[in-house]
């Protein structure tokens, strides 16, 4: 876009030196008083008055080239495309070698109407030039590219048939910048409200019949008086993140902001301090692992004007921003969106190769952690005009974006449109449910943490709510996990999620998540993610997560006595089930003693199947059964 206001820049001094120096295409002096006219009125931004004149000039001289390119670059100014270029074609039909710079801006003007065939080849006559600057050429070259990519483009469209989100959602005043949780039931975006032109933020939840409820504007204490915008929820709608400007705490012109909910009330945003810079930072979205925040950022030690840049949480602060310079370039990427599946990033570029202006790319995450290279989502998601703040549900089938488009309800609305299989991200579904006390009922506030039994990585940390004990963790699929929640005071609770069997399920998980009150004695716990082979007793290696987990709860719990229990269904014969469930609780005891764990502290017993908590008529009554648990024998 800078080269182009350059060229037009040069086309208008072109004619202004003419001008003054009098040496004009036409020798009517009608003709030239009537442009001298209308160079004044340009000078001043009439421009109606200029076109005016000009329209007189070139009636008189139709040959007049400097009147035809004057009309030309104020009809692009009034986005009037094919009025402008009939203006240029008709400057280069009376003398092509007049001022080759037109057969850039005419291109340019071509690529605004879609135009790429002819934008292609007036932008290789112009490249002929040997007087061009190197700037002047890499921009010419860069517009070659772009025409070339576009033509191609809109020859193989994507899928895109986008669906307006309604009146609960969308209003007469501009709506944009969609963020929803991950079980889809609140949505919260931006809106440009009245009578101060401000941002604010407002929420809509989905009601019984799966409709979206008429949206309400957030409230103190998120929304100000002034500017708040770009927000992100976490995917369990716990915290949000969002760009504020020019408020008392700020460091910057905006800065990055941070919420906590607790039960329905959002406490007091906190400026995320070192994160933020003197300059622009916008754009915040955080990553399902509940440590990772990506965002734009203006800031120096970029490769480009406006980057992507990431920082990570490690439970206490904020990590220093580092550049994400797989994804940058020397002009802007902004806009960013982290997918619940943390394996794929959207955002919007002006400097990878798209159709003009700013595009909407997909990157996936390699295995050592990096980012692919950007792929542009396509013609017509992705067109000449400015694209951004792209979002994409928690399955990954639907997408949504702002647009100014004809039929809707005001400027900018909100629009869902279903997300082409190419551009999904992983699929991605979620298990959520209550943290409690068991005997009391009061809901909790605990630590929950998902971690990949394969790997023992820790894919997710987060908490449940300290009012309501609702937590919400997102499960990628083509892994399995094991779930545990803890808290000061309590035995923790595992739970364990295969989506690697045949025929897994991409359901949500609701669950009860009872926590039990650590007593002097008394307490049971089912180890859910300890694993052996059909009648074997020798630990899978995916077990050490959750006998990890034990161990470092006995080690916190230094004074606690645990009896370790095997189990089995009815299968084969007592004398058999009995050994087995002995043996098995024996591997376990041996694995913690391993660890550090005082051998005096433990115990272990076989019960065979004399203890079922399920049926054994059934194979998922029979797995319920096959279990190891620990008991707590004496605290002292």
């Amino acid at each position: 876009m800078k080269q182009i206001k350059y060229i037009f820049l040069v086309l208008i001094c072109c004619v202004v030196q003419l001008a003054t120096a009098q040496q004009y295409t036409s020798k009517d002096k009608k003709a030239i008083i009537a442009f001298e006219k209308a160079r004044t009125h340009y000078d001043y931004g009439r421009d109606n008055l200029a076109v005016e004149e000009l329209e007189k000039a070139v009636d008189i001289d139709d040959n007049f080239i400097e009147a035809h390119i004057l009309i030309a670059q104020i009809y692009l100014g009034k986005k009037k495309y094919k009025e402008a270029i009939k203006e240029y074609e008709k400057s280069i039909e009376i003398d092509p070698k007049f001022w080759h710079a037109t057969y850039y801006s005419l291109a340019k003007t071509q690529m605004k109407i879609y135009d790429y065939a002819n934008a292609i080849t007036n932008l290789e006559m112009f490249l002929t030039s040997k007087k061009l600057t190197p700037a002047i050429r890499a921009g010419a070259e860069w517009s070659l590219a772009q025409s070339k990519f576009a033509a191609n483009a809109i020859k193989n469209p994507v899928p895109f048939e986008p669906k307006n989100c309604g009146a609960s959602i969308n209003t007469d005043k501009d709506e944009y910048w969609p963020t929803i949780t991950a079980d889809n039931q609140v949505f919260i975006f931006t809106r440009s409200v009245m009578p101060k032109i401000t941002e604010d933020f407002f929420i809509s939840e989905k009601g019984a019949n799966g409709d979206w409820l008429p949206s309400k504007n957030v409230g103190r204490p998120i929304n100000t008086p002034d500017n708040e915008g770009a927000l992100s929820l976490s995917p369990d709608g716990q915290f949000v993140f969002f760009v504020a400007c020019q408020r008392e705490d700020s460091k910057g012109s905006c800065d990055l902001y941070i919420a906590k909910r607790s039960g329905n009330l959002w406490l007091k945003p906190m400026n995320l301090g070192s994160i933020n810079s003197p300059k622009w930072d916008s754009s915040p979205t955080f990553s399902s692992d509940g440590h990772t925040l990506y965002f734009s950022s203006a800031r120096g030690g970029g490769v480009g004007g406006m980057d992507i840049w990431r920082t990570r949480f490690d439970g206490s602060k904020w990590s220093r921003p580092e550049n994400v310079k797989e994804l940058n370039t020397r002009k802007d990427e902004i806009a960013p969106f982290i997918h619940p599946d943390d394996q794929t990033l959207y955002f919007a570029s002006s400097g990878h190769l798209g159709m003009g202006g700013l595009d909407l790319f997909i990157s996936r995450k390699a295995e050592d952690g990096t980012w692919k290279s950007p792929v542009n989502m396509g013609y017509p998601i992705n067109t000449n005009k400015e694209e951004q703040g792209l979002f994409v549900n928690a399955t990954g089938d639907l997408a949504y974006i702002s647009s100014a488009r004809e039929g809707g309800f005001g400027r900018l609305d909100i629009y869902s449109f279903p997300l082409y299989e190419e551009a999904r991200p992983q699929k991605v579904t979620y298990a959520k449910g209550k943290v409690y006390d068991m005997f009391s009922k009061v809901p909790l506030g605990a630590t929950c943490e998902l971690i990949d039994v394969e790997t023992e990585e820790l894919i997710v940390s987060t908490g449940s709510d300290d009012k309501s004990g609702e937590f919400l963790v997102c499960l990628p699929i083509n892994k399995d996990y094991a779930l545990h929640v803890s808290k000061d005071g309590y035995l923790f609770y595992s739970e364990t999620f295969s989506m690697t069997s045949q025929g897994s399920s991409t359901d949500p998980f609701v669950l009860d998540v009872p926590l039990q009150p650590i007593t002097k004695e008394g307490g049971t716990v089912v180890l859910k993610n300890v694993f052996f082979n059909t009648s074997k007793y020798d630990l899978l290696p995916k077990s050490q997560a959750e006998l990890n987990k034990l161990s470092d709860f006995l080690i916190k719990n230094s004074t606690m006595k645990i009896e370790l229990g095997g189990h089995t269904d009815n299968q084969g014969s007592k004398e058999t089930n009995q050994i087995l469930s002995e043996n098995r609780a024996k591997s376990v005891l041996d694995y913690l003693v391993s660890k550090g764990i005082e051998a005096s502290r433990l115990t272990y017993k076989g019960y065979g199947d004399a203890m079922p908590i399920a049926t054994n008529e059934t194979p998922e009554g029979r797995q319920q059964n096959r279990r190891t648990e620990f008991k707590i024998l004496a605290v002292e």
